[in-house]
């Protein structure tokens, strides 16, 4: 008998035909070279062509992904518990043209009010890697943004949208999805301290959010959201045994690939498999359709999962692997025992 492991339910819900495309913004932002000196006339200048507060808030966040690089010395140290003095404030970001999370943050906040905006800075929790699913977080650890773009309020990430670190190295590399992040997929990689700024009808406690999974870029760019969140980023999996893991996808056309990419964490190596059973079951009365893949691992470790939707990176899991015999000494049978009569 099939052992049935649920790890996700998400729903994949397009974007709507009023979407705001922000080509025309970007294109100004990139191709127009602004040399002022006071970050007052750099705004001015940067939001002249714009009237819209939804466009204004666009362009300052762009020209921070393409002019502000992560302070990877500053990090590095602060890592290993070296002092150092944080040059965070906007005047500090702009003269240096370096920051940290915070740093972005307090730029794109003082950039935003310049520029006739409501903006402020969110502190809170962030995780991204999977090795933190599960962990308690005692620290602050991030800052992002919230901005007014008419009657209701716009979340965005201008640090983790201007790229990230490889090697120990920071590499650009922009993410359009961290600007005006819909709330409900926002939260599964942001934890805000005030819970008001979860932007949810229904906040999540830190429990959820600490058993999310990872997201990566599919899950922004395909718009998929998560409807089941009981700690699914951590999962028991039953070795050499067939576990089924289901998805719902709204309105999906077509029959994904579904990859998975297996990784042993003491051993940090790492395996690629496309999972050969994928079966797509339509639920016409609901719009949707229900994706199940079965995946089976044959190794009793522990293991980092990352599951691709298209062969773009969806979400990551922690898995741990159990053994599907029983072990011919089971402590819980006192029957049985290591010494003979």
């Amino acid at each position: 008998m099939k052992k049935t492991l649920t790890i996700l339910a998400i729903s994949l819900a397009y974007m709507s035909a009023a979407a705001q495309s922000y080509t025309d913004v970007d294109k100004w932002v990139e191709n127009t070279p602004i040399k002022e000196k006071k970050l007052d006339k750099v705004v001015s200048t940067l939001c002249a062509p714009f009237g819209a507060d939804s466009l204004k808030a666009h362009a300052i966040f762009k020209w921070i992904t393409l002019n502000i690089e992560y302070d990877m010395y500053t990090h590095q140290r602060i890592e290993v518990g070296k002092k150092t003095r944080r040059k965070q404030k906007p005047h500090q970001v702009f003269r240096r043209k370096k920051a940290l999370n915070y740093g972005y943050a307090l730029l794109f906040e003082s950039m935003a009010t310049k520029a006739g905006l409501q903006a402020v800075t969110i502190r809170g929790v962030a995780k991204s890697k999977i090795s933190e699913i599960g962990k308690n977080q005692t620290k602050i650890n991030h800052a992002w943004n919230a901005v007014t773009i008419g009657k209701r309020h716009a979340l965005l990430d201008v640090a983790w949208a201007s790229g990230g670190t490889i090697n120990g190295k920071f590499v650009k590399n922009f993410k359009e999805y961290y600007f005006d992040t819909p709330a409900p997929k926002f939260v599964v990689n942001h934890f805000p301290k005030e819970k008001a700024w979860q932007l949810l009808d229904t906040p999540i406690s830190y429990s959820d959010f600490k058993n999310y999974p990872i997201p990566y870029d599919a899950f922004f760019k395909n718009n998929f959201v998560l409807t089941s969140v009981s700690k699914i980023g951590r999962q028991d999996v039953m070795e050499n045994t067939p576990s089924e893991l289901p998805l719902i996808l709204k309105k999906y056309a077509g029959k994904p690939r579904i990859y998975a990419v297996l990784q042993d964490t003491k051993r940090k190596k790492s395996k690629k498999t496309e999972i050969k059973k994928v079966v797509l079951a339509q639920k016409t009365d609901y719009e949707s359709d229900t994706l199940t893949i079965e995946l089976q691992i044959n190794t009793l470790k522990h293991h980092e999962m990352v599951l691709s939707f298209d062969t773009v990176p969806l979400l990551g899991y922690k898995l741990k692997v159990k053994p599907s015999i029983p072990s011919r000494l089971d402590k819980s049978d006192p029957t049985k025992s290591k010494k003979k009569p």
